[in-house]
C-alpha cells in the first residue's frame, strides 16, 4: 500500500506543479481563449480534486472526509494560485477563476466518491 500512496501523492503534486507552471506564464504569452477560460480552470481543478480525494482515500480516509478535505485543499490551492498570479506580469487574480476552480474541484471529488460507492472500494468509515 505504501507504493500506491507514493504514486498517488506524486500524481497529485505533479498536477499541482503543472497548474503552478501554467499560472506562471506571463499574460502576453498566453493564448486568447476568450470566454472559455472558466472551462480550463474547472478542468484543471477537476483533475486536482480527483487526485486529492483519491490520495486521501488511499491513505485510509473515508469517502466523505476525503472529498471534504480534498475540496477544501483545492480551494485553498486555487486561492494561493490566484494570489501568485498577481506577481506574474500581465496576469491578475480573479474571483470568477477561483469559483471555476472550486466548482471543478467539487466535481472531481464527487466523481471519486461516486466511484468508491459504485466499486465498493476505498477506506471504511
Amino acid at each position: 500500500m505504501v507504493g500506491v500512496e507514493r504514486w498517488s501523492l506524486l500524481a497529485l503534486l505533479s498536477w499541482a506543479a503543472l497548474i503552478f507552471a501554467f499560472s506562471s506564464v506571463p499574460g502576453r504569452a498566453m493564448p486568447d481563449i476568450g470566454s472559455t477560460d472558466w472551462l480550463f480552470h474547472a478542468g484543471e481543478y477537476l483533475v486536482l480534486g480527483a487526485l486529492a480525494a483519491n490520495h486521501l482515500v488511499v491513505r485510509g480516509w473515508s469517502g466523505f472526509k476525503a472529498a471534504a478535505a480534498g475540496w477544501a485543499g483545492c480551494v485553498l490551492y486555487g486561492a494561493g494560485d490566484e494570489a501568485h498570479q498577481l506577481l506574474v506580469p500581465g496576469r491578475c487574480a480573479s474571483a470568477s477563476d477561483l469559483a471555476a476552480d472550486a466548482a471543478g474541484a467539487f466535481l472531481g471529488v464527487v466523481l471519486v466518491v461516486l466511484a468508491i460507492r459504485v466499486t465498493g472500494r476505498g477506506a471504511r468509515g
